[in-house]
């Protein structure tokens, strides 16, 4: 844990200070032996277009090679089809939630919503259903300890409800490294996040460190 990249105080103000952090983080898997592990699994949490995210791990990961299994997690079902000529990722069009059950998705950025708290405004968005996971049981089900997992998360500041349910179930001891874009009204202008700061993903990383797991921001 000695190598890993110091967190920031202050929030990026561009894109470009966002890419200049990005390409300071210290990869885990430069740092061990992957041949000690019995598989190899990337988890990406809202990945959206294959080329957002998982082309960029398949392109900048160290040592990422075929032996990865690639599981897409997607809420948005536009992306689904360009996925399903993509035969080595196990794509899901599913929300990662805390629950199974079904939430409303959609309006700005695609974020998910209990159907309690939506109502009309979904319609007036164009929201609409989805179903959604409870992402800590699917790690328990899904994940051996004895496995190398790497995680992406950016789920539209879903993380501040999934982050603490994965924390209160224990979880964390399943992952080795996780990439984790958190949103705040600064960044992402979502209403839903308008009195998160900054200082709040910042604590969430150092939590998920303490606990031995390579934590980054992501943008």
């Amino acid at each position: 844990m000695e190598d890993l990249e110091e967190l920031y105080i202050v929030e990026p103000t561009s894109k470009s200070e966002m890419k200049k952090r990005v390409a300071k983080a210290v990869f885990l898997s430069s740092r061990v032996d992957l041949s000690t592990f019995k598989s190899l699994r990337y988890i990406d949490l809202g990945a959206r277009t294959h080329s957002s995210s998982i082309l960029w791990f398949k392109s900048h990961y160290p040592k990422f090679s075929e032996d990865f299994q690639i599981t897409a997690f997607e809420a948005d079902p536009s992306y689904s089809r360009e996925y399903e000529e993509l035969y080595d990722i196990d794509f899901h069009n599913l929300a990662v939630w805390t629950k199974n059950e079904t939430l409303s998705f959609g309006g700005k950025m695609g974020r998910v919503r209990s159907g309690a708290t939506c109502k009309n405004k979904c319609k007036e968005e164009g929201s609409y259903t989805v179903r959604a996971i409870n992402f800590s049981e699917y790690l328990l089900r899904n994940v051996d300890p004895s496995d190398f997992v790497v995680i992406k998360m950016d789920i539209e500041g879903a993380e501040y409800n999934v982050i603490p349910h994965m924390l209160d179930n224990g979880v964390f001891n399943l992952i080795d490294e996780i990439f984790l874009e958190g949103h705040t009204m600064k960044l992402s202008k979502l209403e839903e996040v308008r009195k998160r700061k900054y200082e709040d993903i910042i604590n969430m990383l150092k939590t998920i460190r303490s606990l031995g797991v390579w934590a980054h921001e992501w943008f």
